[in-house]
């Protein structure tokens, strides 16, 4: 770095601290103008800038110069998300941005002209009145005030032009995105893969405010255990608005719960008397479940112990796992309930374990664990199947470094969120993960210390429930994807698990 960039550079810090963040930015675009390769102006430039692009786009040169730079790898991959979930959610910043700006650039041109014409109008008036007086000296007087007025006029356009002219200075100068050098950025940025970031806990044992003006209700599962070491519960609606808690299921116990309305519901039930769980439909008013394989006793596909359903939005398809008699694997299964041929088809069958699958809202794939099975080498991953076709394409390929459970779709089919289970502490954290054009997974809960598990979006796609025991027992908290705010939902030293959030 030449001494004359290390002293532009010792400005703009100067400046930014200043919080002159424009002018700082000038001088650092001087640099990287003529020091492409300037690592550590690029890292500036990527803190004072505002807009969203230059900052990626800084950053990105930063990492192709410095690939071991954590720091700026670990700012890409979190603004690459932010961005990439602001689009799926439908908000923008790039674009209210630019909006903003040719808005408050339009309003400076039109006061201009309205400037200038109310002053036209006025001129026009005193010569008219000027011309219709018939004393030579009121003309001389006019005259003179004309003179004085439209000088006084002039200097007012003069001054409110420049004042235009120079706000829109500041906004073009303040926006403009930086046109030259732009890196090939490496193809493992941002990263496809990413294991539970070690940072401080984003939550905290300091009370979270209630969720304000969300409606809906979250049928899930939750309450006492009847026994210790139990896992199964009553199943449960839990109103978004105020938290109230109502049990559905009666006696009958059991956990992950799906659900298209509270007429239709269906979950993973517990059988006592023969220690295996079933999936069951739920008659919410009476509290009586009956056998979901009554509906596919028909078809010649054999299946064992059923579990972890999820329903399409439209309730045509259930996607679950269940063992097969025929290899002793656990693998997906489909039931269609308008095909035409067979409704029910098993889509894996590879010797290994597929469990947790979640359908996409339009019924075309599958997110689902895969667990390799012995003697494969021991490995837990996401993978993701095709329904038409029954392809498997790897979606983790980690192996056991992490452990990936329970994905779940948003219902715009944008995202897909899922849990990462750290292997020293056995806690997991959400992460969230875009579906279309380039991967980006983004951290929701960066917490080892506690336990965040089964994400499930809300019906806007904009917020997610999941439960956490950050404090006593397992309580459900709200994260809002566009503002990045946390709420707590349930209040309770009891657990409360959530499966399907509902208008």
């Amino acid at each position: 770095m030449s001494q004359a960039h290390d002293s532009l550079l010792r400005q703009a810090i100067e400046l930014a601290q200043a919080n002159k963040r424009v002018e700082a930015r000038q001088l650092i675009l001087k640099v990287v103008t003529q020091d492409e390769e300037n690592a550590r102006a690029w890292m500036l430039l990527a803190r004072v800038t505002p807009d969203l692009n230059e900052r990626r786009t800084a950053l990105m040169n930063v990492v192709n110069l410095e690939p071991f730079n954590t720091k700026a790898q670990q700012a890409l991959a979190e603004l690459e998300g932010k961005m990439a979930i602001s689009r799926a959610v439908g908000d923008d910043p790039e674009k209210r941005s630019r909006g903003r700006r040719i808005v408050r650039v339009f309003l400076y041109f039109l006061l201009t002209v309205m400037t200038l014409i109310i002053v036209g109008v006025l001129i026009l008036v005193m010569i008219k009145n000027n011309e219709r007086k018939d004393d030579v000296a009121e003309v001389t007087n006019a005259r003179e005030t004309y003179v004085r007025q439209t000088s006084v006029a002039a200097l007012a356009i003069e001054a409110t032009a420049t004042a235009v002219q120079q706000a829109i200075v500041d906004i073009t100068s303040t926006y403009v995105a930086f046109p030259t050098l732009t890196f090939t950025p490496r193809p493992t940025l941002p990263p496809e893969n990413t294991s539970t970031p070690t940072v401080t806990p984003t939550a905290s044992l300091t009370p979270i405010a209630s969720p304000q003006g969300l409606t809906g209700q979250i049928i899930g599962w939750g309450g006492r255990l009847a026994t210790e070491g139990e896992t199964d519960f009553p199943i449960i609606f839990i109103s978004v608005t105020d938290g109230a808690i109502t049990q559905v299921s009666g006696s009958n116990r059991g956990q992950n719960v799906t659900a298209i309305n509270t007429s239709r519901v269906i979950y993973q039930r517990y059988f006592r008397d023969v220690f295996r769980s079933e999936l069951s439909k739920l008659d919410a008013v009476s509290g009586i479940s009956e056998a979901m394989s009554n509906e596919w006793d028909g078809t010649t596909l054999l299946v064992g112990e059923t579990q972890w359903p999820h329903l399409t939005p439209d309730g045509r398809m259930l996607v679950f796992s269940a063992t097969s008699p025929a290899d002793d694997t656990l693998g997906i299964y489909l039931y269609d309930t308008l095909a035409a041929g067979e409704k029910l088809r098993r889509l894996t069958a590879d010797g290994n374990n597929y469990t947790m699958p979640t359908i996409s809202p339009d019924g075309t794939r599958i997110v689902a664990v895969r667990s390799a099975k012995s003697p494969n080498p021991p490995s837990t991953d996401l993978v993701l199947i095709d329904v038409a076709s029954g392809t498997v394409e790897d979606w983790t390929t980690d192996g056991d470094t992490t452990v990936e459970t329970t994905p779940r779709w948003s219902p715009d089919g944008k995202l897909v969120a899922y849990v990462v289970v750290n292997a020293e502490t056995g806690n997991g954290d959400i992460l969230l993960r875009t579906t279309e054009g380039i991967v980006n997974v983004f951290p929701v809960t960066r917490t080892p210390e506690t336990n965040e598990i089964f994400p499930v979006f809300s019906p806007d796609s904009r917020y997610m429930a999941y439960s956490s025991d950050i404090v006593e027992g397992y309580n459900i908290f709200i994260y809002d994807l566009l503002t990045n705010a946390f709420f707590q939902l349930t209040f309770d030293d009891e657990a409360f698990y959530p499966g399907v959030w509902l208008n």
